[in-house]
């Protein structure tokens, strides 16, 4: 199988690992394949293998965008993992939304990102709201007044005002699952100066809002034990 675009593997050291790994995935991975893979993409080596792969539904796109997911620019990947954003594989799915959300700064691509969180596997929304909220609350406001329409009204109420515990609860309530993102990526943002917000995702009727919010409060009692140490 040869997945270089016409490239040579002795010119192209990211095409050589591409195909190792499409060969034998496990002992690419016990070999430190994705180590040296993720090594060269950060020191500036043309990503055009990884990036041909993408384009289409081969077997190890979902391991070829968690590679990406382990980069500090995830950008030159959006316009290929957008396409697999409704992936039927969560974990494929899943590193495809992260690479969205952290790279993109495009109407289109961030729009369908949020219209696919109302019908994804919860797996993949909860890991939209660590994902939103390792990239921090700036970030978040950016997406939504990027999208538009009624989001662009929430991040207008969200800038340059306190977060108000009730705005997270009507989200993390609210029958739509984009809405509960939201409202648990904001708490999460929220939960370490006031507690409250955690409360808000413990109460939560719908499941998984709820388990996250009582793993979030184990973490917080966590970190809460180690500062009596």
């Amino acid at each position: 199988m040869h997945l270089t675009s016409g490239k040579s593997n002795d010119t192209d050291p990211v095409g050589k690992l591409v195909e190792s790994l499409a060969r034998n995935p496990d002992r690419f991975r016990d070999s430190g394949g994705y180590e040296r893979l993720s090594h060269l993409l950060e020191s500036g080596c043309p990503p055009d293998a990884i990036k041909s792969v993408l384009r289409g539904d081969g077997p190890i796109v979902g391991d070829l965008l968690w590679t990406v997911t382990e980069l500090e620019d995830v950008a030159p990947f959006v316009s290929e993992a957008v396409s697999h954003l409704s992936n039927e594989d969560v974990g494929t799915a899943a590193y495809a939304m992260e690479v969205v959300l952290r790279g993109s700064h495009h109407r289109g691509q961030l729009g369908a990102a949020l219209e696919r969180l109302r019908s994804c596997d919860v797996a993949v929304c909860e890991h939209a709201a660590r994902t939103l909220a390792g990239e921090g609350l700036a970030r978040l406001l950016d997406i939504l007044a990027a999208v538009g329409d009624s989001w662009r009204t929430l991040a207008k109420e969200l800038s340059g005002k306190p977060l108000r515990s009730k705005l997270v609860e009507n989200l993390v309530t609210a029958g739509r699952r984009d809405h509960q993102v939201i409202g648990v990526a904001l708490a999460t943002l929220a939960y370490e100066r006031d507690e409250s917000y955690l409360d808000c995702l413990v109460r939560a009727e719908e499941t998984w809002v709820h388990e996250y919010g009582e793993w979030l409060q184990t973490r917080a009692r966590g970190r809460s034990s180690d500062r009596t140490i």
